[in-house]
């Protein structure tokens, strides 16, 4: 609340002055609050800035992740020789995590082979 109170009675006697006075008068060291209150600041605007820029540099880190892992994505694919209608075979190697492509690719030819999509006129609701 002090520095608050000088701060004011500072500029009011700032805004009181001439502009001959104002400059012949060291700011500085008049009112070393306002140099206070500026280094203050300046170590505000310093915390932000180094903030901002580990933040950019893991969201960099981030999107290199996540393109490597979408080009892993569009690499896996199933490629063993399947007959339509077959079940596919999985005795090979499978990936850790969910690729559509590789886990989906015989499922629409053995559907269609089982009859999944041909209507049951004799099934009563």
């Amino acid at each position: 609340n002090l520095q608050i109170f000088y701060r004011r009675a500072y500029f009011k006697k700032l805004s009181q002055m001439s502009a001959d006075e104002k400059s012949s008068i060291n700011l500085e060291n008049q009112c070393n609050i306002d140099v206070k209150l500026d280094l203050k600041k300046l170590k505000k605007e310093k915390k932000k800035q180094l903030f901002i820029e580990k933040s950019n540099n893991s969201k960099k880190k981030f999107e290199k992740k996540e393109k490597s892992e979408i080009s892993k994505f569009q690499k896996l694919e199933y490629t063993a020789t399947i007959t339509s209608g077959d079940k596919k075979d999985t005795t090979c190697a499978l990936p850790d995590k969910y690729y559509p492509k590789f886990v989906e690719a015989a499922w629409y030819d053995w559907w269609q082979a089982e009859g999944f999509f041909t209507p049951e006129y004799n099934k009563s609701l």
